[in-house]
């Protein structure tokens, strides 16, 4: 059975982030490399952790931040040169600690070939710590309590 989300659906969540690929995510064979999809991942949930109020502010005020404690890759498309792509993450879960995410490329791939998945983990120093109530809060509580 396919999970994967139709492209009308990506494409209609908000875009926190886009660019163009430009010559160095590029391997030998002509693709983006596998590093890279992380990459646009990482910059697409910065960019939905910015519009939550994450922010350079919050980790100087709090001293608090996230950093990606999982991330998952899966690829059955590419993504060549110059190709502009648009990041759509979301929120699908959350623990007292952790935030899970999906990040979707849209535009003007196909983004039912490529997702990124992760856990991030919300951290004061070298400790977890609680995430504050409105981050994430549009999603359920996390059946899992893995912190």
């Amino acid at each position: 059975m396919n999970q994967t989300p139709a492209y009308a659906h990506v494409v209609a969540l908000p875009q926190t982030w886009s660019t163009r690929v430009p010559a160095e995510f590029i391997d030998e064979n002509g693709h983006m490399t596998v590093g890279q999809y992380a990459v646009l991942g990482g910059h697409g949930t910065a960019s939905l952790l910015e519009a939550v109020g994450v922010d350079d502010h919050y980790r100087s005020a709090r001293r608090m931040g996230f950093f990606v404690a999982e991330q998952h890759v899966t690829l059955s498309t590419e993504i060549l040169q110059g190709s502009s792509v648009s990041m759509h993450p979301r929120v699908i879960g959350r623990t007292t600690t952790t935030l899970h995410l999906i990040s979707l490329p849209g535009e003007p791939i196909n983004p039912a070939g490529i997702q990124l998945a992760g856990r991030d983990a919300h951290s004061c120093g070298s400790r977890h710590a609680a995430i504050p109530s409105h981050v994430g809060a549009d999603r359920p509580q996390s059946r899992r309590s893995r912190q």
